[in-house]
């Protein structure tokens, strides 16, 4: 980055020297600029920046995109096999990581997000109760949510170490239907489905569950 300020205050005095008057200051602003932003891109590409660079940096990218205009859909926990359509939104930067988030911590404004998808990740976040508040608290309302999870098959699967990813996840939650039903109607969801899903490792299934952010017409006395 030293680098890059470097070069581009050796080609301002180079023109400076030339033609014997400075850059205008549309000019330099605009070059100023292109540097920050190129800045700002490899903060997406690499772990380590700060958490103070890092926050702000998916603030505004998160306030820059929900510009861009209606039907804003989210694939949180997306990894690197996002959902066709979707926004991506993972703790790790990857190709296919459109924003670098927490999901206990979503730098998105209420009732902003018009879907919500979600696969095999909240199983993975040790306040999985935390990322379901966030999810609803972003989702508009009306808005609906998809969230697929391992069973206990899946959960038995990678404790025996038989999971290619074994070793990966410092936590892996076990869920039966009771248990998640009972987990997202705490978080204000109303249940629209529930049923078992084909698992992506070809053993037992996943649970899919698909709500809704109901809101009541009726207003408080």
């Amino acid at each position: 980055m030293l680098t890059i300020f470097s070069l581009t205050s050796s080609v301002l005095q180079d023109q400076e020297n030339t033609s014997g008057e400075s850059v205008s200051h549309v000019t330099t602003h605009a070059i100023l600029m292109i540097i920050f932003l190129i800045f700002m891109k490899s903060l997406h590409m690499f772990p380590h920046e700060t958490e103070e660079i890092r926050s702000f940096h998916v603030f505004t990218r998160a306030r820059f995109i929900q510009k861009k205009g209606p039907n804003m859909k989210l694939d949180i926990g997306c990894g690197g096999n996002k959902k066709q359509g979707f926004t991506g939104v993972d703790i790790n930067p990857g190709e296919q990581v459109d924003f670098v988030m927490d999901v206990r911590k979503l730098e998105f404004e209420d009732n902003s997000i018009d879907e919500i998808f979600s696969r095999r990740c909240i199983q993975h976040v040790e306040d999985d109760e935390k990322a379901l508040s966030e999810i609803f608290r972003i989702l508009k309302p009306n808005g609906i949510f998809t969230l697929e999870v391992a069973s206990w098959y899946g959960w038995l699967f990678y404790r025996l170490h038989l999971s290619p990813s074994y070793g990966a996840y410092k936590i892996f939650h076990s869920y039966r239907d009771s248990k998640l039903k009972k987990m997202l109607e705490k978080a204000g969801f109303a249940i629209e489905s529930l049923r078992h899903i084909p698992s992506p490792r070809g053993l037992g299934y996943d649970i899919q569950v698909i709500c809704k952010k109901e809101v009541s017409d009726e207003k408080p006395a």
